[in-house]
This record gives C-alpha cells, sequence and structure tokens, in this order.
C-alpha cells in the first residue's frame, strides 16, 4: 500500500506556501459531484456552475486554507463545509434582494467548523463514489472498450451473460471472464484512487469499506 505522504492534504499544504500547481488536482477530483450536490439543493445548472467556482475560490484562499487541518476530518468533509457555507451565502443574498437590500458577505471566519458533520454528507458520499466509479469505468473504456462494452450491456442495459455473448458473437465463457476482469480493474482502479487522496491506512481502509458498500459488495 501506499506511504500516503502525496495526498490532497499535502497539497493543500503545498497551496499555503503559494505553490498553485497542484490546484488543478482538486477541481479535477471535486468539480462534478459539487455541481450535483448544488444541483440537488435546487440552483440551477449555470447558478450550480458559478457556486462550485466559488467553492474553488474559497478553497484556495488563504483564510480557508488557514483552517484546513488533516487532524480534523476527511478532506472531503471540509469541501463539503464550504460549499454549504457558499449555497447559505447565496440564499441570504438573494433574500435581500427580495427585500431591497444589501448583504454582507459571511466570512468563513464566523462560521463554527465548515469541516463539522451534517446531514448532507451522508448525499455527498454517494456522489463522490459514484464520481470515483464513473472516473474507473471511463478509464476502462481507454484501456479495454470489448470488457467495458461487456459491463454496460450487463449493468446498465440489464442483458443476461447470454444476451450479451450474442450481442458481443463471443462464447458464455468469454462474457464471464470479461465481466470478471472489468469489475476485478475497476475496483483495483478505484482502490488506486483512494489511496491518492488518503492520509492514513484507517481512513483508506475506512474509504474503500464505504466504496464496497456503495457497490453492494460490503
Amino acid at each position: 500500500m501506499a506511504a500516503f505522504h502525496t495526498t490532497l492534504w499535502s497539497r493543500i499544504e503545498e497551496l499555503q506556501r503559494g505553490d498553485q500547481s497542484g490546484a488543478w488536482a482538486f477541481v479535477e477530483r471535486y468539480r462534478r459531484p459539487l455541481l450535483r450536490f448544488i444541483e440537488g439543493r435546487g440552483f440551477g445548472p449555470q447558478d450550480a456552475e458559478d457556486l462550485v467556482q466559488e467553492v474553488f475560490l474559497r478553497l484556495f484562499a488563504k483564510e480557508a486554507l488557514a483552517r484546513a487541518d488533516r487532524e480534523r476530518g476527511r478532506f472531503r468533509s471540509f469541501v463539503l463545509g464550504i460549499a454549504r457555507h457558499v449555497m447559505s451565502e447565496e440564499r441570504a443574498r438573494r433574500a435581500a434582494k427580495k427585500r431591497g437590500g444589501g448583504e454582507r458577505p459571511i466570512p468563513l471566519s464566523e462560521i463554527p467548523d465548515v469541516a463539522s458533520p451534517s446531514e448532507d454528507e451522508g448525499e455527498f458520499d454517494r456522489l463522490w463514489a459514484d464520481h470515483l466509479l464513473r472516473k474507473a469505468l471511463d478509464a476502462l473504456r481507454e484501456e479495454n472498450p470489448r470488457q467495458h462494452r461487456a459491463l454496460t450491456l450487463r449493468f446498465e442495459k440489464g442483458l443476461s451473460y447470454q444476451d450479451i455473448a450474442a450481442h458481443m458473437e463471443r462464447n458464455l465463457q468469454q462474457v464471464k471472464n470479461d465481466l470478471h476482469r472489468a469489475r476485478r480493474r475497476l475496483v483495483k482502479t478505484i482502490k488506486e484512487e483512494i489511496a491518492s487522496y488518503c492520509s492514513s491506512e484507517a481512513e483508506y481502509e475506512d474509504e474503500v469499506r464505504s466504496f464496497l458498500s456503495f457497490l453492494g459488495e460490503a
């Protein structure tokens, strides 16, 4: 297993020192689940895009970075806390506009703890797991289109092994082998992704259990 040296927390520390080269890692990992989460809170697509951008601006700001502490919990919880804060601020701004007045932006320092657990966390975890799965599926499509096709026919189209074999002009055992290898490859890819952002073996094991539960394998 990896030594957990290059985690998202360590990249946050690099950002704190002024090295912005790792900023894209955060955008690439969190943009899609954040967008879906914010849209699920009643914001339209364009507003959600704008709010996601605001989340990243807050995340990279010194005020937020100063509060980033790997001892306080998962980095994903920290990102979710900022997203909740940004949405609350946007709702307050809209309410103030309807009343015909202005609304002072609430600084992060006035929020008790942007990384504290919330009732939204389970939903965001599910969106995160789905994001990891989709990334792994994209990688599988590039690496082995045949295995990806078999997996798509099985789990998205709901075809039986026999129907997949007929559709792909392969025998039944070949289809079973493709599906077994595709699933194993997906899990391996996702475990590697999880290891890339975890800070410890315990966090890694917890994240893997959570994801396998999402797949129905736990």
